[in-house]
């Protein structure tokens, strides 16, 4: 059995806590590094570094992720896709238009 196994194993499990988008982003990353930690620092120097950090990460991505899906567009009744980007460039059409017109005295 490699040195440090068991806590490696448990690492991956307490990453399975994350919002699935972020381990999908960033879980290797953070195992590599929890990897590289134990091997420079030992494994209690590591447990005490990702108890640190626990908390207030999973409270973060778990908002940034909840935050995420609220944000997802809803579409009005009867609007069409497209529709507001469509209002959006014709606002910033009419006010270019607007703002590089000539100014008479």
């Amino acid at each position: 059995m490699p040195p440090h196994r068991a806590s490696r194993v448990l690492y991956r499990a307490v990453l399975r806590l994350y919002p699935a988008n972020f381990r999908e982003r960033f879980g290797g990353d953070l195992d590599h590094d929890f990897a590289d930690l134990i091997e420079q620092r030992g494994a209690i120097a590591a447990w005490r570094r990702v108890a640190a950090d626990l908390s207030r990460s999973l409270t973060d991505t778990h908002a940034h992720a909840h935050g995420e899906r609220r944000r997802l567009p809803i579409p009005y009744r009867g609007e069409r896709p497209m529709s507001s980007l469509m209002f959006d460039i014709r606002h910033a059409i009419r006010a270019l238009a607007r703002a590089s017109a000539p100014s008479h005295p």
